[in-house]
């Protein structure tokens, strides 16, 4: 098997494929049925389906199994996909094998013929259900209206990562992610959908879960601790950081900073911060100025504050502050603006080191911008 794994590109893929990619050095794995069956009938090899719930105990427990001594050599002659019960083609892809709970074990055999392990069960269990399971076994109920879906290229592994885009001159993309937080669940889900993966598709792709303690000394690297995160490394070595749930609009902006900076004669992109304690702890911590702009998507003010602000003026006017972008509809984002005195969008404030603040609600033209974000003064800390 390569080096690399596989999700699915489309509207209707699940988050939660991506939740619990292994970190520890053990088999990689396939989270799209229908590029485990390609290899597995490519290589005619047994494809083994480890059909799991990642909020479940008992999923937990069979993902430890399978990493368990007498197990893993078993495990790794085979072709290997994880599937899960939030996402409805792969509830209909198990149900042609007779699963309908999460834990199982689906063993799909080169001639069709499988054999399936329900629930939960010790090592020894699972050894001799691999060891004994030989074609042919059982025909399944077949469902031709099953969904196949295209492919992108992900690691996760990031020494693999980045061996792959130093060498085909590429610039690795790292999403960090802890796969039993709902805010990482989000960002994966806004991350995998086709009108943000396309600008991925010619990056080098990693994704690297917190509780494998190694990932969290790479993402170090970049000045990432906490997460969700997203990080862009160039060819250069230049890198820009995106914390937090992003819009999808923010993490399209995110990916073509660097076309813009080109076709702008270099004005350098902005990293903007969406989780907004991160954004005040780097701005205490440096002593920058910090400015959220709190703004509304589909709003057509904070569409053309959101211009003025990315605009190459407004990036180098931004360029020494910490800015952090909140979000109108999230009640989190609301509360922080409201500490502000903000209550609507769109809305502009800026926090100088000395806790002074500045509230702007209207940017007709840049000059308002530079005007506004000279010195903050004036103001009081909230």
């Amino acid at each position: 098997m390569g080096q690399t794994d596989t999700f699915r590109r489309r509207i209707r893929w699940s988050p939660l494929l991506l939740m619990t990619v292994a970190g520890c050095g053990g088999p990689t794995w396939h989270f799209a049925y229908d590029e485990g069956l390609r290899q597995a009938r490519r290589e005619e090899r047994d494809l083994l389906v480890f059909y799991k719930d990642p909020l479940d105990v008992r999923s937990g427990r069979m993902r430890d199994v399978l990493e368990d001594g007498g197990v893993l050599p078993l495990v790794n002659g085979r072709v290997r996909c994880q599937l899960v019960p939030s996402y409805a083609p792969d509830r209909a892809f198990v149900s042609q094998y007779g699963i309908d709970d999460a834990p199982a074990l689906i063993l799909i055999h080169p001639d069709g013929t499988f054999h399936a392990l329900a629930g939960e069960h010790d090592a020894a269990a699972v050894r001799a259900f691999l060891e004994s399971s030989q074609a042919p076994g059982a025909h399944p109920n077949r469902n031709p209206r099953l969904p196949q879906g295209a492919s992108l290229e992900y690691f996760n592994s990031f020494d693999r990562a980045v061996e792959k885009a130093q060498n085909q001159n590429r610039r690795l993309v790292i999403v960090y992610k802890w796969w039993l937080q709902g805010e990482s669940t989000e960002l994966i889900r806004r991350f995998s959908r086709p009108d943000v993966a396309r600008y991925f598709a010619d990056s080098v792709n990693c994704i690297l879960d917190w509780d494998y303690a190694l990932n969290r000394a790479f993402v170090a690297r970049y000045g990432v601790s906490h997460f969700p995160a997203m990080v862009i490394v160039d060819p250069n070595g230049q890198y820009r950081t995106l914390t937090g749930v992003p819009s999808v609009d923010q993490i399209i902006r995110f990916a073509r900073a660097d076309e813009r900076s080109d076709a702008d004669g270099g004005s350098p992109p902005v990293v903007w911060f969406a989780d907004h304690s991160a954004a005040r702890l780097v701005a205490e911590r440096t002593g920058r100025r910090l400015v959220l702009f709190f703004a509304s998507d589909g709003s057509d003010s904070s569409d053309t504050m959101g211009r003025i602000l990315d605009s190459p003026r407004g990036r180098a006017v931004l360029a020494h502050s910490v800015n952090c972008r909140l979000d109108s509809q999230k009640a989190e984002d609301r509360a922080y603006a409201g500490r502000y005195g903000v209550s609507a969008a769109p809305a502009c404030i800026a926090v100088a080191p000395d806790g002074s603040v500045a509230v702007r609600t209207v940017f007709s033209s840049i000059g308002d911008l530079e005007t506004f974000l000279r010195p903050t003064a004036g103001g009081e800390a909230p």
